[in-house]
């Protein structure tokens, strides 16, 4: 991560930093959790906009980032580097620094590449709304931990998270303290009352709601939204049945107990 936060004063000279947002819960704190008990993240500092302190698992408290919603269509970023979208997934996860060190790599300029990917916003979106987006752009390009998130956190999302209890029939405490023991989702589920099916409709009503909502916002071009909802519906079912394995640390359960509405977990896949 050395010269990340030179390159991005670069990048976006002239601009304004924006102040990273606490937030009610603070995604530091289930982020951190999150860690603990499952979820990959393979920076090694803090992001470049993280508060003084910050882990590496650090990502801004935005609906943007918390609903994943990418101000960019992800295969027009793929096309423009040369490479497929498993190859840009395998970087991620396999090598360390910013997503523009790739671009550079590829010998393409971080500011002009992040031009073209929201120029099709240019036409619809309000002025306010298109530096948005490029802001939002550059953000991916300069921050690790937030571009690995946006790309490869399929269930860290806002939209069922925050609906935990009415969804699984049992607290979110209970959900992340159990799952992090080694038990499904589907098997925390039907303990509270839920059958499988009913599950499986309620999340993907959920994470349909947040797809169309950031369509309908102009916060993620609509080809991305729809790709992304397919996305989390193909791992759905896994996720739901997947158990964990009885290794969860003694921090993690800790951690777990600490956090009034901890977010259930997430992982790099």
């Amino acid at each position: 991560m050395c010269g990340i936060a030179a390159e991005r004063a670069n990048e976006d000279a002239g601009r304004t930093r924006r102040r990273p947002r606490a937030g009610r819960y603070g995604l530091t704190l289930i982020l951190a959790v999150a860690l603990a008990v499952g979820c990959v993240a393979p920076a090694s500092a803090a992001e470049p906009d993280a508060p003084p302190g910050a882990s590496a698992d650090w990502l801004p408290d935005e609906p943007w980032v918390g609903q994943h919603w990418l101000p960019y269509d992800e295969m027009r970023l793929v096309r423009s580097l040369g490479m497929s979208y498993k190859d840009l997934r395998r970087w991620m996860i396999h090598r360390p620094g910013p997503l523009s060190r790739l671009i550079r790599e590829r010998g393409l300029d971080p500011g002009r590449l992040a031009r073209r990917l929201v120029a099709q916003s240019r036409a619809t979106a309000s002025r306010a709304m298109y530096r948005e987006l490029l802001d939002r752009t550059m953000r991916t390009f300069t921050q690790p931990h937030l571009v690995r998130h946006m790309f490869g956190h399929p269930f860290h999302q806002w939209s069922w998270q925050r609906r935990t209890e009415r969804i699984f029939g049992v607290s979110k405490r209970e959900v992340a303290r159990r799952h992090s023991a080694g038990e499904s989702m589907a098997d925390i589920a039907a303990d509270g009352g839920r059958s499988y099916p009913r599950l499986v409709a309620a999340m993907r009503r959920w994470l349909r709601v947040a797809a169309q909502e950031g369509i309908r916002t102009g916060q993620t071009p609509a080809a991305q939204g729809r790709r992304w909802y397919r996305r989390q519906i193909s791992k759905l079912p896994e996720w739901l049945r997947r158990r964990k394995g009885r290794r969860a640390t003694a921090a993690a359960h800790s951690a777990a107990a600490a956090v009034p509405g901890l977010a259930p977990l997430c992982r790099l896949t």
